[in-house]
């Protein structure tokens, strides 16, 4: 049965760097099993990747191709999608922060305004709806601040296996 898998993962590419160093090669330099090295492949399974099997699996890979480091670029990937999401987060931030001192500013402006038109039904009207403007772009900053938060304590939802 076939395992549908994201095109470039750590498995994917551990998967290569079997293929290249052949698993014989790889039980000797690692010290494990040939079953817990193919378990590792296994995104379903519990194993996963040490930093130092990792570290010298590229290293003898590089040695043998002379060619990169798959497993270090594939993380590399990983932890830039991962903060590609931080940094979709922040330019929304940015946008609604804009958008909120534009509102905000005509909705003191219309305040100010009101305050000095002793009480005229259409100042006040419009002043109304600079504070509504202003204030649903309050709460969508609120919900998108509150989502940044959610995301800095708790982490970025995991990435798709």
């Amino acid at each position: 049965m076939t395992i549908e898998r994201e095109p470039v993962t750590i498995e994917d590419r551990l998967r290569l760097v079997y293929g290249t160093l052949k698993m014989e090669r790889v039980m000797a330099l690692t010290g494990k099993s040939e079953g817990y090295l193919t378990a590792l492949t296994l995104p379903s399974r519990r194993e996963t990747l040490s930093m130092l099997l990792a570290e010298q699996l590229d290293l003898e890979y590089h040695r043998v191709t002379g060619q990169g480091f798959p497993l270090y670029e594939a993380l590399g990937l990983r932890l830039e999608t991962a903060g590609a999401g931080r940094f979709a987060e922040a330019a929304v931030i940015a946008q609604l922060a804009r958008q909120f001192a534009k509102e905000g500013g005509e909705a003191i402006a219309a305040m100010v305004d009101a305050a000095m038109s002793s009480g005229d039904p259409d100042t006040l009207k419009k002043t109304l709806r600079e504070l509504e403007d202003a204030d649903r772009l309050n709460n969508l900053s609120i919900t998108a601040v509150r989502q940044a938060l959610a995301h800095a304590r708790d982490g970025p939802p995991p990435p798709p296996d």
